[in-house]
């Protein structure tokens, strides 16, 4: 198996998996509990709790634990609706839909929603010009899901912030926790969210990064877990593995950081030699862990099969979108006959140059067979 949908989910590292199968045999107990047993999961809770800290550099109490990046999400914007209907908000079209489906929920209010270039980068001029004395919070993500782009942070909230103190900057940081080096205080950022099965923890554990000074109203009601944050049992073998993987990701984020972007160049300088072929990731201000592809005269769908027969895993976009066409690929604006050809192809630490060369291959004859059939139509 050739697995190239990182972007969407990946596999679980063994040591992730030990520290939750420990924790399920040995340290099961419940840390809100008054005795030495739930004392004891309390304290491998708040270690977790530490690595994340220690990974964004901030205090340990300005982190806190989600069932996932979605939640995180909703918690930063839900959070921060008031009762005050002069409040603005402001996005970018291209958000991630637990981002970008919260504001439409909160649509009575004013929603200032940023266009981007062909590149997925919204214009810092823009920003500039939204952010007013009512604007309340802003959201940009870090790295989007589906083209790979960097947003220039520091610049963003150095504007967000000298336009109006006040307002809240939430980064989506799903994408980029643990693989792409951030700096939360220089980049002023009040809310950041991350996501544990996106850096090979499980699925079901998230957090949020909330600023000390930061207010912001529970969505969720229930025991007061998290600071009533997010309310519940704690799922403790989530958070386990995702300490885990957080102290892991951050001592490798450079060595695993230069090793994935020759893999990312290595493909690119390959779909070159492809006719009609749109590469719409960059290099450069662009995740190398994310690269999209858009071929001319091809149904996306069908060469997604063809792939999959030979047991090799790449995706159409969003794996949140299925069956919806993305609002990221339609912003770019792609030429005719690009729209309904895009492919992405999403790496991970493990991935090597020998599986790209086997991919490339097997694209390349599949491309040519899907065409012959549509171009001869």
């Amino acid at each position: 198996m050739i697995y190239l949908d990182n972007a969407a989910t990946t596999k679980v590292d063994d040591s992730a998996i030990e520290k939750m199968i420990d924790v399920m045999k040995n340290n099961f107990g419940n840390p809100s509990a008054l005795y030495d047993f739930g004392h004891k999961a309390e304290k491998i809770l708040n270690n977790a709790r530490k690595f994340l800290a220690d990974s964004l550099g901030v205090k340990e109490k300005e982190v806190y634990f989600t069932s996932s990046g979605t939640e995180s999400n909703n918690i930063a914007i839900l959070g921060n609706y008031s009762g005050n209907k002069n409040d603005e908000y402001i996005t970018s079209e291209i958000e991630h839909s637990s981002v970008f489906n919260p504001y439409h929920e909160i649509s009575e209010r004013k929603v200032i929603i940023l266009k981007v270039n062909s590149n997925g980068f919204i214009n810092l001029d823009d920003l500039e010009n939204a952010v007013n004395e009512n604007t309340k919070l802003v959201s940009i993500m870090h790295v989007n899901n589906e083209l790979g782009t960097i947003q220039d942070l520091e610049k963003i909230g150095e504007i967000i912030k000298r336009k109006n103190k006040n307002t809240i900057f939430h980064v989506d940081g799903i994408q980029g926790f643990g693989k792409i080096p951030i700096d939360i205080n220089k980049c002023k950022i009040d809310l950041y969210t991350i996501s544990g099965h996106k850096i090979h923890g499980p699925k079901g554990i998230g957090a949020i990064y909330i600023r000390e000074n930061v207010k912001v109203k529970p969505i969720l009601f229930g025991g007061g877990q998290e600071r009533n944050i997010s309310p519940g049992t704690e799922n403790m073998p989530g958070i386990v593995a995702l300490g885990e993987m957080s102290k892991i990701a951050y001592e490798n984020i450079e060595n695993n950081f230069k090793k994935v972007y020759n893999i990312k160049k290595y493909l690119m300088e390959k779909l070159l030699n492809i006719e009609d072929t749109i590469i719409n990731s960059t290099l450069e201000n662009s995740s190398p862990y994310i690269l999209s592809v858009s071929f001319k005269d091809i149904r996306a769908e069908v060469l997604l099969h063809y792939l999959e027969m030979e047991e090799i895993y790449i995706s159409t976009g969003s794996a949140c979108g299925k069956n919806k066409k993305s609002r990221v690929i339609e912003a770019i604006n792609l030429p005719k006959g690009y729209e309904d050809g895009t492919i992405r192809i999403s790496f991970s630490k493990y991935t090597t140059i020998e599986e790209i060369d086997v991919f490339y291959n097997s694209l390349v004859k599949y491309i040519k067979e899907i065409r012959s059939v549509i171009r001869r139509n």
